[in-house]
């Protein structure tokens, strides 16, 4: 009996458990709940982009109020901008965007730390005007309908990019994005 108890045991425990999160803040939080988490104010509003949002509206995004800092918000100590997007009332994405892309290894080891081993890493080659070669690496870590992207060059070549989404989010999106495409023929 206890043979067959310990190997039952070791399968259960290597099972990655994945509660994916920013700084606390999951999906599907509401706008109150991410805000309460906040020491300092953040700005939200409505956003009126009609080609990035779905055709239902309810889309609402917050940030730190920066009072002219050069950036509004810190991650994994580095100095970030972190948008928080609502989709009717519910938490659908997170983006930490300008973090620096000399941090990316130190950040992906830390994420590993927490989440586990990326479910995926990718290379791929990027090139800038000059010609200049570079190594590009995307992390993706997965629970259920959530994903967690980290891009070594999101942004551009000096900063990465780390997203928290929705799958039902993008997939509204993209929808929406078909739909303006088709219109547009």
């Amino acid at each position: 009996m206890n043979r067959l108890v310990f190997p039952l045991l070791l399968t259960l425990s290597t099972v990655p458990v994945y509660a994916l999160d920013i700084k606390g803040s999951k999906l599907g939080d509401t706008q109150e709940a991410v805000q309460a988490r906040y020491k300092e104010k953040m700005i939200c509003g409505n956003f009126a982009n009609p080609k990035r949002v779905p055709a239902d509206g309810g889309v609402v995004l917050c940030g730190k109020d920066r009072r002219g800092k050069p950036r509004g918000d810190t991650y994994a100590g580095e100095r970030v901008d972190i948008i928080y997007t609502f989709y009717h009332g519910a938490l659908a994405r997170i983006s930490v965007l300008s973090i620096p892309a000399g941090a990316f290894d130190g950040i992906e080891k830390q994420l590993s730390e927490k989440f586990g081993k990326p479910l995926s890493r990718t290379d791929s080659v990027v090139t800038n005007r000059m010609g200049g070669i570079f190594t590009d690496t995307t992390s993706t870590w997965k629970d259920g309908k959530q994903e967690l992207r980290f891009e070594r060059f999101g942004e551009n070549l000096e900063r990465s990019t780390l997203v928290l989404e929705d799958a039902d989010y993008v997939a509204a999106v993209q929808a929406h994005t078909r739909a303006r495409r088709r219109k547009d023929m």
